[in-house]
C-alpha cells in the first residue's frame, strides 16, 4: 500500500512540478523516472530483508521510510 501510495504521489505531483518550477516536460519525466526508479531500488533490500526475516513488516516499513525520505508520506 505504502509503495502505491508513492508512486501515485510522484505522479501526481508532476503539474505542480511544471507549474511552480517552470520546468519543461522532458526534464519532468527525467525527475519522475529518477525518482520511481530509486524508490523501486530501495525496495529491493527491505524485500529481500523481508524474505530472509520472514517478516512480511519489514517490507511495508521499509517502504514508509523511503516515502519519508522521499517526502511524500508524512508520519507524524
Amino acid at each position: 500500500m505504502a509503495a502505491s501510495a508513492c508512486f501515485d504521489a510522484v505522479l501526481a505531483a508532476t503539474a505542480a512540478l511544471r507549474d511552480d518550477f517552470t520546468l519543461s516536460r522532458a526534464v519532468v519525466g527525467l525527475a519522475v523516472t529518477a525518482t520511481v526508479f530509486g524508490y523501486t531500488v530501495a525496495l529491493l533490500p527491505a524485500g529481500a530483508a523481508s524474505s530472509r526475516a520472514a517478516w512480511p513488516g519489514l517490507a511495508a516499513l521499509g517502504g514508509a521510510a523511503a516515502c519519508r525520505l522521499v517526502g511524500l508520506l508524512r508520519v507524524r
